[in-house]
């Protein structure tokens, strides 16, 4: 017959396993894409119509990254209306993180 004590340990241990399903399901996947290459400007009235633009290398950007947690479903009323964060990556090493929601 097993001891009082090896029952209590099978007990946390069950318990202890059973707490980390529950955070693994609880972890959400994220969804991103890189820029390496791109430029910016402003987007005048007109349709196709932009000025000063700017590439991403003259400006000192390395590249830019846009982000979203993803739970199985993209939802909103375009498929894609789920906040997000921009990251605009400097050749000098700072990250610039703007939310985007």
């Amino acid at each position: 017959m097993p001891s009082l004590r090896f029952k209590w340990f099978k007990s946390g241990l069950f318990s202890l396993v059973l707490f980390m399903a529950f955070l693994v399901n609880e972890a959400q996947a994220q969804v991103s894409l890189t820029f390496a290459n791109g430029y910016l400007g402003t987007q005048n009235s007109a349709v196709q119509s932009t000025s000063n633009i700017k590439n991403f290398a003259s400006v000192g950007i390395a590249r830019v990254s846009f982000g979203q947690s993803y739970t199985g479903t993209f939802g909103g009323t375009q498929g894609n209306d789920l906040a997000g964060i921009i990251k605009i990556y400097l050749t000098s090493g700072r990250v610039i993180s703007l939310m985007a929601p």
